[in-house]
């Protein structure tokens, strides 16, 4: 028997125009998907993305190692291991 993995949700309201409602419910549909669940998916893929962008300034800024040249010792050793 597989487990399953649940995470929590949370219920919020949110009031949106009925323009934006009309749009986004016509947005969903070309999708093939509700709306609640066109606008559950957009949600979590944004906070997805600004996590992404996040960590990714963060890394570049605090570990910054991708944009230094390697010394010339760290190349011969990088030949070597790859049995250049």
């Amino acid at each position: 028997m597989e487990a399953t993995r649940r995470t929590a949700k949370r219920r919020k309201t949110i009031e949106l125009s009925p323009t934006t409602l009309s749009s986004l419910s016509c947005i969903a549909s070309e999708h093939k998907t509700s709306l609640k669940r066109f606008i559950e998916k957009s949600l979590e893929e944004m906070a997805e993305d600004y996590d992404d962008a996040i960590t990714f300034e963060h890394l570049c800024k605090t570990r910054p190692e991708g944009f230094e040249m390697a010394s010339e010792e760290e190349q011969v050793e990088f030949r070597k291991w790859l049995g250049l």
